[in-house]
């Protein structure tokens, strides 16, 4: 009898799945795998075998069986044994089959299973997405149209004027375009073109398919989702231009759409600084405006002093006066040496010197009364100086005025450079034209994407759930 070896320690009939368990042997297996399980399972008989009998030799103490058993009985036990061997041999393949048929049944109907949600999950839907992008939907029609905003350049090298207004254009900020394109995009816009252009009839056409056909009670909601769908402004910041793009039905409506929106720019561009320019305007006139007045009336009081004091200038009213005074003067200094002269001689001509004596108190009193007329005042006239004074006063508050008239002027015409400065112009570099051929749909394109998408959603679904089948597990 044979020692077992580790290797063979273990039961005759192993478990399925085990290491030891028997198989049988394929058609595809090579004749080493064959020989090798051959031997396998003659060491298995033999060691069934030797187990049996050192059963038996132990249990001979307690039974009536012979201590010693003759060849013959030994021959026919062992013949037992390998009929007990083999039985259960065969019973072990048959369930090892039994597992392998469930195992190839369970595959064929997961895979059965897949093949199904994939038919229903994946093909199914792009099938439906095909035969609606062949057969049912429309033929839309984009129109692309590209514009700027533009200002008036600042006048160069700081020309008076108005010469160096219009010397050039530059583009606006960034803001004014970003503006224009939220209205193009807003409620208002599709207001205004379902008045004017009858955008929602447009798309409640019974030719167009359901799925982009307006109802015929269809809210505002819904009709504003469908411009938005189909009115497709971008702004590109570093260009500074500004990218439309309009879906319709029919060529025609297309362009028509689209050069209604770009007259709506143009106002709404125009109207971006029309409010400042207005309000600058009109301070300006305001204040050039006060400013006239207050000449005018300054004006009107230098006239009315004049007319009240009977002189033009009183400058040269008092320049006459001093030399009328200044001439009367120097005749009585003549009158005052002839008197001298004739007061030297020893016999003076005593008529000659008295007519002398009264030429000279009347010239005297004459430059006193001439004097007196210069600063004196009362209730009725008023002198020369305070004359003089009144009318230079209103004339230093008419000069001033006028000044501040030439300043205001100056305001306004700056105004005016400013206003014309802020002014906003829509440039469309690519006008609106209508297609020939309808953009969309674009069947191959838009199944593809269907497809991929219903992939990428089941793939998504599967791994959630099995994910949470192994944590439910757990």
């Amino acid at each position: 009898m044979k020692a077992e070896s580790p290797e063979h320690a273990q039961t005759p009939f192993a478990a399925p799945g085990q290491p030891n368990a028997p198989q049988d042997a394929g058609p595809d297996e090579s004749w080493g795998k064959a020989a090798r399980r051959r031997r396998q399972r003659a060491r298995r008989r033999e060691d069934a075998l030797a187990n049996t009998l050192r059963n038996k030799t132990q249990a001979a103490p307690h039974s009536d069986m012979p201590a010693a058993l003759t060849p013959a009985a030994q021959i026919g036990l062992i013949d037992t044994a390998d009929s007990a061997i083999d039985v259960e041999f065969e019973k072990h393949q048959t369930r090892v089959r039994d597992l392998q048929g469930a195992l190839v049944r369970r595959r064929r109907r997961r895979v059965a299973m897949l093949v199904l949600r994939l038919v229903l999950f994946i093909l199914m839907p792009t099938l439906a997405v095909a035969y609606y992008y062949i057969g049912i939907a429309a033929d839309m029609y984009q129109t692309r149209s590209e514009f700027v905003i533009q200002k008036a350049d600042s006048p160069g090298g700081g020309s008076p004027g108005l010469g160096g207004l219009f010397s050039g254009f530059g583009l606006a900020d960034s803001k004014d375009s970003i503006a224009v394109q939220g209205y193009l995009t807003s409620r208002s816009a599709l207001e205004r073109l379902d008045s004017e252009e009858g955008f929602v009839a447009h798309f409640q056409d019974p030719g167009i398919d359901p799925l982009q056909r307006l109802r015929p009670d269809a809210t505002r909601e819904e009709a504003y989702s469908l411009f938005q769908r189909h009115i497709a402004v971008g702004f590109d910041l570093t260009e500074g231009i500004l990218r439309m793009e309009v879906l319709a039905a029919d060529p025609a409506s297309s362009q028509r759409f689209s050069q209604a929106l770009i007259s709506y720019a143009e106002e709404m561009v125009d109207s971006l600084s029309a409010r400042a320019r207005r309000q600058n305007m009109q301070d300006a006139l305001r204040n050039f405006d006060q400013r006239e007045a207050e000449v005018s009336a300054a004006a009107a009081r230098v006239l009315e002093l004049q007319q009240q004091y009977d002189t033009f200038s009183a400058e040269g009213e008092l320049e006459i006066e001093l030399s009328v005074i200044q001439s009367l003067e120097l005749e009585l200094e003549e009158l005052r040496r002839e008197r001298s002269l004739l007061q030297a001689n020893e016999r003076p001509n005593e008529a000659r010197l008295d007519v002398l004596e009264r030429t000279i108190l009347f010239t005297e009193g004459a430059i006193a009364t001439r004097r007196d007329e210069l600063t004196s005042s009362d209730r009725d006239t008023l002198s020369l100086a305070a004359v003089s004074s009144a009318l230079n006063m209103a004339k230093s508050d008419l000069a001033a005025k006028e000044q501040m008239r030439i300043v205001a002027l100056n305001t306004l015409e700056q105004a005016r450079i400013e206003a014309a400065r802020q002014v906003r112009y829509l440039s469309v570099n690519v006008p609106p034209v209508a297609p020939d051929v309808a953009t969309y749909p674009r069947p191959a394109e838009h199944i593809a994407i269907a497809f991929f998408a219903f992939l990428g959603l089941y793939i998504m679904l599967s791994l959630t759930a099995s994910i949470l089948r192994e944590q439910v597990s757990v």
